[in-house]
């Protein structure tokens, strides 16, 4: 992820001095276009932790394009770490409603 990036938080993502819990709001919530905010500052790249030189740099913007992958919240592939079933269901799910139009 760049460095500019990882400085821009949501109001969600602060976690509290005193209660050592992040905040549930989402303000200013739909209002602020954090995403395309985040999809900016990525000047292409697909996502912030992969560049270039990953090896399925395509495959990965292919997906995107598609609507197939979509990263975590914070603009991330996360290629390292496990899958989760939800992940698979939701990816597969994807595959069939692009398949279908």
């Amino acid at each position: 992820m760049s460095q500019i990036a990882k400085n821009i938080l949501r109001h969600k993502d602060i976690v509290s001095d005193i209660t050592h819990h992040s905040n549930s709001t989402l303000c200013p919530g739909k209002n602020f276009p954090y995403l395309e905010l985040l999809d900016a500052l990525r000047n292409g790249e697909p996502f912030f932790d992969i560049g270039e030189d990953y090896p399925y740099i395509n495959e990965a913007k292919t997906l995107k394009e598609l609507g197939i992958i979509k990263g975590d919240s914070y603009g991330n592939l996360r290629p390292k770490e496990y899958i989760t079933r939800e992940e698979v269901i939701l990816i597969a799910y994807r595959v069939i409603k692009a398949m279908n139009n």
